[in-house]
């Protein structure tokens, strides 16, 4: 999904006044559990308080780096006096029938609509060569922000939460996916989503066949959660037949095991690997692992260094 830049510069301009109120990271998905269609294959949440305040920190800085959203962030740090870092508690993505095609759930620490409009407000007093300065108008439920030639919609779904279309330009799409009434519950995702672990710190669930290691997988779910100062990792794959999934299965522990073998890995990345787990039972794949949260940091530098 392509908007996530977007996204939470929209969230984050919400942010012009704090309140003593604090969101809970879980109002997101709680909003959108609530409200998207059955029409959804995919959905992935994060604990933004969680990542913020651990090691995962630093990669969550430069994701948003490299989707070009540093300068408008700190734009709006600096006018309407508020750290978007801060701002945004809990972050729920989702996915419709095509890859175009979902919205953004945010909730957000001590803001509201009122507070968009401030902002907003603030920043039309402050225009950029490369920033146009915005407009706020209501149509009912929808919150238009105009940029120039260049128009946005979000919607306040809970007083803590705002909702952005993966095209922000597009209405229709973001009605479409915050009228589910309830309608996930009993959808295919839905039924997935009450298989997996929604407190850990990222979790997601899809109902999107794909090919992996040539073969089909029709669903997974599964997550990164931060506890006890350990990152633990889990998932579950259904593939087409259990003979699909055992051939998947081999392949991975083969080059797991030929990685291993091979004396070109750092120390941290074997003892990674040696925690990895994969398994079959019929046609499911799981596959588990560890690692000390003081270690992350270590294990990216050494898997991104160049060879």
């Amino acid at each position: 999904m392509r908007s996530l830049a977007i996204a939470s510069i929209l969230a984050s301009g919400v942010a012009a006044v704090a309140s003593p109120a604090h969101a809970d990271p879980k109002h997101a998905w709680a909003a959108a559990q609530a409200n998207l269609p059955a029409s959804t294959t995919l959905v992935l949440d994060a604990n933004v308080d969680a990542v913020m305040a651990s090691s995962l920190v630093a990669f969550a800085s430069a994701f948003m780096s490299t989707l070009g959203a540093t300068q408008t962030l700190e734009r709006i740090k600096t006018t309407c006096k508020i750290d978007p870092a801060k701002a945004i508690d809990g972050l729920v993505m989702v996915e419709g029938p095509t890859p175009d095609t979902g919205a953004y759930y945010l909730s957000l620490d001590g803001v509201d609509e009122a507070a968009l409009t401030a902002c907003a407000n603030k920043l039309a007093k402050k225009p950029t060569a490369e920033a146009a300065a915005p407009s706020v108008t209501k149509d009912g439920a929808i919150t238009e922000l105009l940029f120039g030639d260049k128009k946005l919609y979000a919607t306040w779904i809970a007083p803590d939460v705002i909702v952005i279309a993966a095209k922000p330009s597009d209405k229709a799409m973001l009605k479409t996916f915050t009228s589910g009434k309830g309608a996930l519950a009993k959808s295919p995702l839905g039924k997935l989503v009450a298989k997996t672990n929604t407190a850990a710190t990222i979790w997601a669930a899809s109902t999107k066949s794909r090919a992996m290691q040539g073969k089909n997988m029709t669903q997974g779910h599964g997550g990164l959660d931060l506890a006890n100062k350990t990152l633990t990792l889990t998932m579950a794959m259904t593939f087409s037949s259990a003979a699909e999934a055992k051939t998947v299965a081999k392949l991975a522990n083969d080059q797991i095991i030929a990685l291993l073998a091979s004396g070109r890995l750092d120390a941290i990345v074997m003892e990674m690997l040696n925690k990895v787990s994969i398994t079959t039972t019929g046609a499911d794949l799981a596959v588990t692992g560890s690692i000390p949260e003081n270690q992350l940091l270590s294990l990216v530098g050494a898997l991104t260094k160049p060879n």
